[in-house]
This record gives structure tokens, C-alpha cells and sequence, in this order.
């Protein structure tokens, strides 16, 4: 058996030197790598004491399947302000209420910010979102236009009718299905009231009715983004594998993300093509400022998300 003769050329041919280069490089970064989880010891800091952690793994392996009771198990033997290495994080666990109140009345500024999971950075949504923003001028402009605009006393007072309104169309529906002799799924129609709620203050339109499957589908996509927000995710332990994605919670997020944002900008854009102001809802409210250069329609976008996450 013979190989072409191009074939046989290049797998003989000689590693250049920019290829020596790269392996040396990349086994020096390994290396480097290694004996940072190997050599690193947080009792060496002021930190406060804590389990002592594994190589590369830290103290993950003690949270078993209940994370909370093991963190409570821990304090009793570490203190109320506990040290946690979690993969290359480094953890700061505040079991005590008398700690906590002291750290968020005098140190709230340091403790405003939070770790942003890999997965909230999905179609870039820690970029926009006041959830995940660190303190800074956006964040608290965001802050102050939802205080202000739109989670006011009187937008909700205002609103009181249409909630009248969406409690009697969801007692027409059961008084309905009653005389028909139908079984009602309870869960499913009060998240379409819910929703319907919402998406009248912000949009003044339902999203779905009670005999579609619509209110279903938002319902997953939304549990779906929480459920993935919150569960453990390698790429939140050892942040130098965030890129490859391993568990594929970024992708999977990143879909239902777009999912929620394509029923929001088909809207958007309905409302961009008629008239911004003809109608006294939330959106309106926030093209307005889009149109003042106090927001962009990315904020829009994402503070549409947070606001559908928080309500539902």
C-alpha cells in the first residue's frame, strides 16, 4: 500500500519553528495553570477561615445535593463568616443575621455587585440588564427610570381596573368551562390571567387567550431561563473554561432568550410604525426615552425581560 505523494510530504514535514513556539507556549500556560490550583492556599490571606479546599476542585465536593443545610452544617464548625473555595472562586458565606446587616448597612456599596453567571451573559443580556450591571452611572439610570417610570404607585393604581377586568375574564372562562362540563387547568390559567396582566400594563394587548397554547409556551421559556440561571454550571467554577461552554446551559439559554426577545421586538416594531405616545402604557414610556437619548431600544429589550421575569 502506497499514500500520495503530497499526503507522505505532509505528515513528514518538520514542525516550523512557530509551531515549536505554540506547544512550548501552550504546555508553559498548563503548567502555570496547574500549580496555581495546586499551590494556591487561601489560609495564607485574610480571609476567613473555612474547610480546607482540594486541589483544582476547592470545596465543592462538601455542598452535596443540598447546598444550603451543608453551607449551615459548615458554619457550625467555621463561624458565621465562613471562606468557600468553589472551583478557582473564592466564596465569602454569611451565615449570621446580625453579619449580614452589618455588611449590607455599612459595606453596601462593595456588596451591591454580584457574580454574574455565564449563562446571563446569553444575546448579551449582563451587558443591559439591571439585575446583573455592576454599580455604575447605567445601572443606576436604569434603577432610577424602573423606579420612576415604571413600578410607580400610580402606574399601579392606575392599573387597578384592568385587573378587575383580567379576574372577571378568568372567572367567565371557569364559569364557562363549568357549564360545558370541562376540566380546567388551574396553573395554566392563572399564569394567562397573570400574563395577560402583564403584557396589557406593558404593551396594552393580551399575549395569549385561555383556549391557546400560548401562555404555555412563554411559561416554559421563562421557567426555562431561571432554572438555567441558577443551576451549577462549570463555566461559573473555573472561569478559564467559559469559552467551550462543556454543559451547553449558555446555548440552551441564548435560545429562550431570543425566543422572549422575538415576541418583544415584533411589538416593538409595530409600536416604532404607528405613533409613540398613543397609548399610556409602559412601552410607551420607555420609546419615549428612547427617543430623548436616555435609553437605547437594547435597554428596552432587556429591562422587558427583567420586568417579565420579576412579574411572572
Amino acid at each position: 500500500m502506497s499514500f500520495p505523494s503530497c499526503h507522505w510530504e505532509h505528515c513528514t514535514k518538520k514542525p516550523s519553528t512557530m509551531e515549536y513556539y505554540n506547544s512550548i507556549t501552550l504546555l508553559v500556560a498548563l503548567l502555570v495553570i496547574t500549580l496555581h490550583f495546586l499551590m494556591r492556599n487561601p489560609r495564607k490571606s485574610k480571609l476567613p477561615p473555612g474547610p480546607k479546599p482540594w486541589p483544582i476542585i476547592g470545596n465543592i465536593h462538601l455542598l452535596g445535593s443540598k447546598p444550603h443545610r451543608s453551607v449551615a452544617d459548615l458554619s457550625k464548625t467555621y463561624g458565621p463568616l465562613m471562606t468557600l473555595r468553589l472551583g478557582s472562586i473564592t466564596t465569602i458565606v454569611i451565615s449570621s443575621p446580625d453579619v449580614a446587616k452589618e455588611m449590607f448597612i455599612k459595606h453596601d456599596i462593595d456588596f451591591a455587585s454580584r457574580q454574574v453567571p455565564d449563562s446571563a451573559w446569553a444575546v448579551d443580556h449582563a451587558k443591559f440588564s439591571m439585575v446583573w450591571l455592576p454599580v455604575c452611572p447605567k445601572w443606576r439610570d436604569i434603577r432610577k427610570i424602573s423606579a420612576i417610570q415604571l413600578f410607580t404607585n400610580q402606574r399601579l393604581h392606575a392599573s387597578q381596573g384592568l385587573r378587575n377586568k383580567k379576574v372577571d375574564d378568568l372567572v367567565e372562562f371557569v364559569k364557562g368551562c363549568c357549564e360545558k362540563g370541562l376540566a380546567i387547568e388551574i396553573g395554566k390559567a392563572a399564569f394567562t390571567t397573570t400574563l395577560n396582566l402583564l403584557s396589557n400594563t406593558c404593551f396594552s394587548m393580551d399575549l395569549s387567550t385561555y383556549d391557546s397554547l400560548g401562555s404555555q409556551e412563554f411559561k416554559d421559556v421563562a421557567w426555562h431561563i431561571t432554572e438555567a440561571v441558577g443551576q451549577p454550571n462549570v463555566s461559573d467554577f473555573f472561569p478559564l473554561v467559559q469559552a467551550l461552554d462543556l454543559q451547553g446551559v449558555r446555548r440552551r439559554v441564548s435560545t429562550s432568550f431570543s425566543k422572549m426577545l422575538e415576541v418583544f421586538d415584533k411589538i416593538i416594531d409595530e409600536r416604532l410604525r404607528d405613533r409613540i405616545g398613543s397609548k399610556d402604557d409602559a412601552l410607551d414610556t420607555l420609546l419615549s426615552l428612547v427617543k430623548q437619548n436616555e435609553l437605547t431600544l437594547n435597554d428596552v429589550r432587556h429591562m422587558l425581560i427583567v420586568s417579565t421575569m420579576i412579574l411572572l
